[in-house]
């Protein structure tokens, strides 16, 4: 009985020991962040993923520098010479995506800015910010032309129809909501009100809007009528990261920050990606923060909160390349029209657990011809 005793007691004064240098050698350690880590390769169902992640990491072609603070949404007009930006610093800008300059900044919000996109002649522009306004803007001369008193901030969404005589807005609190711009009112609103709207997209013929609804799920709605025209609810509750349309808008796509991408078809409504996760690794970040869908149709950009990008083929699964999204937590991507360049910005870094406030503020834009050549357009 003693010497079970003191074989117990000597096991206990080991670990005590081992458990002390652990705790002193942690703490002389440098505060470093933790090394970058790979994408996970279960996006797609292993059928048809690549997993091929070792090859190198692309550096953008030209850097865009003017904000102050993070920057939460991208969007080329529709001729692809300009890129619009919104920010945390209250401002959007606009640049001339040939020189990577600034041609101007556009003022008025009190608080950041988290949506922007063009009207479809490329004159306006609208902006949602969390002063609680959706406002809009004069491509040319950057003066406002009208303002949206929502009540709701967290912008989602702020889109013009194809009609240019309406805009969608989609907030936090409330599902999406159709405005009239002569009027600056209301005139629909797409479901009930009451949740926390993060992601929301409208196709490109404005006919259907889509964001994501409560404990994970999506609702699709009408844009003239306001009916449901397709739901879905995630097997699991998880915030929604990014809802978006495949160009024909037959298909929509959803990131989230704890489950793998997946993808519904909206007129059969049935689930045509998904790959489950269980146990410790589903509560891993996916590399599906961030998700966008070239014009094309040809590939698909994702964002992860860990410096990195990925191309891939949206039909196969195919990993195509690899880009570096510099030390920001992703927060922004957009293709061009023409599907040459993609555009990606942040705003904050994620150091282990931690969530640092933004670094370097950088747009930062990739000629696709130069990545992919033999799938990508270059300029005659």
């Amino acid at each position: 009985m003693i010497s079970e005793f003191s074989a117990m007691r000597a096991s206990a004064v080991l670990c005590l020991a081992i458990a002390i240098c652990s705790h002193a050698a942690g703490a002389a350690a440098p505060n470093r962040p933790q090394r970058r880590a790979r994408p996970d390769p279960n996006i797609f169902p292993p059928s048809i993923l690549s997993s091929s992640f070792n090859g190198p990491i692309r550096n953008p072609d030209l850097s865009l520098k003017g904000h102050t603070s993070g920057v939460r949404c991208l969007c080329f007009s529709p001729d692809g010479k300009i890129l619009a930006s919104a920010s945390n610093d209250g401002t959007v800008r606009l640049w001339d995506v040939a020189t990577a300059k600034e041609i101007r900044k556009v003022e008025g919000h009190v608080k950041p800015v988290t949506c922007v996109s063009f009207s479809a002649d490329g004159k306006r522009i609208i902006s949602g910010g969390d002063d609680t306004t959706a406002r809009i803007w004069d491509v040319t001369t950057g003066d406002q032309l009208y303002q949206f008193e929502t009540r709701h901030d967290h912008f989602a969404l702020a889109a013009f129809l194809p009609d240019g005589k309406h805009v969608v807005l989609a907030m936090n609190e409330t599902y999406p909501q159709l405005w009239d711009i002569e009027t600056e009112k209301k005139v629909l609103e797409f479901g009930p009100k009451g949740h926390r709207v993060h992601s929301a997209a409208l196709s490109r013929d404005g006919a259907i809007v889509v964001s994501d609804g409560c404990f994970g799920g999506i609702s699709a709605f009408n844009t003239k009528t306001a009916e449901v025209c397709f739901e879905a609810k995630h097997t699991e509750p998880s915030d929604i990261s990014t809802v978006a349309f495949t160009p024909d808008g037959s298909k929509v796509f959803v990131s989230s920050m704890f489950l793998p991408l997946r993808a519904w078809d909206l007129k059969s409504s049935k689930l045509v990606i998904e790959r489950s996760k269980t146990g410790e690794d589903r509560n891993k970040p996916v590399s599906g923060h961030k998700i966008a869908i070239s014009p094309d149709g040809k590939l698909l950009a994702m964002l992860s909160h860990i410096n990195e990008g990925h191309l891939y083929d949206p039909a196969t699964g195919k990993h195509l390349e690899s880009i570096f999204l510099g030390n920001d937590m992703a927060h922004a991507v957009a293709f061009s029209p023409d599907s040459r360049y993609l555009a990606t910005a942040g705003g904050g870094l994620v150091d282990g657990p931690n969530f640092r406030p933004s670094y370097d503020n950088i747009i930062r834009l990739w000629d696709l011809s130069k990545i992919l050549p033999t799938t990508r357009p270059a300029n005659p």
